[in-house]
């Protein structure tokens, strides 16, 4: 989510095109990673009986 130092390497743009960086701000990467927690399925609290 963060920019990184360098550009990645990739294959030929002739092949696949560059994908543009994402550019967020500070609040815009904090509603991300929420977004992305929101995703994950919820914890059971209690054991399961055998």
């Amino acid at each position: 989510m963060l920019q990184p130092s360098r550009m990645p390497e990739e294959g030929s743009p002739r092949r696949h095109p560059r994908m543009p960086m994402a550019v967020l701000g500070d609040d815009e990467i904090a509603q991300l990673a929420a977004y992305l927690k929101s995703l994950e399925p919820p914890r059971s609290k209690g054991r399961l009986k055998s």
